[in-house]
């Protein structure tokens, strides 16, 4: 697999290429969700969205810039979350392929250190001609976007979210009904509550931050040793997510054992 800074800031064949090897997480994630989530599915915007800040971030610290202008850098492009899809040039009929080749280039431009992306040949289709766009999706669409480029969602969304969890599910992980869930996110977590909910988000954060994350529902679902053959939601509906947030620290703490 090519390093990321050459191919990152090369040529649009390079650029081209470390989407289907260096970004192919990000780029198959954005495939599969964003037909569904331009149309208002919730779950797929939110599964959108986590996507393309986590693509935003990786971008901000291999493009060629310098240290401080990452920051700004980053949040310009985070801001694009919504309207880049709409604006993208259609490539190879692949939605997660037009938005990373896209933001590649919208990057670039902004970067003082790096050289504008040539692309081949004149857009002649842009990707939203490839969904059935409607006002209701659309709102919707912007709607749970925005949340999580704003980091306005709450924390017990960001689990329901990055788990991928129905309200059964997560009531069944809280120890409440469905109707519970649906309570708490109109109105707020219970203060009797807030510590289980609180630290199973600083446990998503920990995996968003080092994960692809459109694996973390497969990988909080597949029995482990280190949880005693049981999942992580296991772990959390067994209340033993302060073990699950130690063990979660210690497996990114790679010095620990350098």
């Amino acid at each position: 697999m090519p390093s990321a800074e050459p191919a990152l800031w090369g040529t649009y064949d390079e650029v081209r290429e470390a989407c289907d090897t260096i970004l192919s997480s990000w780029v198959s994630a954005i495939d599969e969700t964003l037909a569904d989530a331009i149309e208002g599915d919730r779950l797929a915007a939110r599964a959108y969205a986590t996507t393309y800040v986590a693509l935003v971030d990786f971008l901000s610290t291999r493009l060629p810039t310098a240290s401080p202008e990452q920051h700004w850098l980053a949040r310009v492009a985070r801001r694009e979350a919504v309207a880049l899809p709409f604006r993208s040039c259609l490539v190879e009929d692949r939605p997660g392929l037009s938005v990373a080749l896209t933001l590649v280039s919208d990057m670039r431009r902004m970067s003082p250190e790096a050289d504008e992306l040539v692309w081949p040949s004149p857009c002649t289709a842009r990707l939203s001609s490839r969904f059935r766009v409607d006002d209701r999706g659309v709102r919707e669409f912007e709607r749970v976007v925005d949340a999580i480029v704003d980091d306005s969602a709450s924390p017990l969304e960001e689990v329901i979210d990055a788990f991928d969890l129905s309200l059964t599910d997560a009531g069944r992980l809280f120890g409440v009904t469905r109707q519970a869930v649906s309570q708490w996110l109109a109105e707020g977590v219970p203060s009797d509550r807030q510590a289980k909910v609180t630290s199973v988000a600083q446990v998503v954060s920990l995996l968003r931050h080092y994960l692809v994350p459109a694996r973390i529902p497969g990988i909080a679902r597949k029995p482990a040793d280190a949880y005693g053959g049981r999942s992580m939601l296991e772990m959390i509906e067994d209340d033993e997510h302060l073990e699950l947030l130690d063990l979660t620290r210690r497996s990114f703490d790679w010095t620990a054992t350098a």
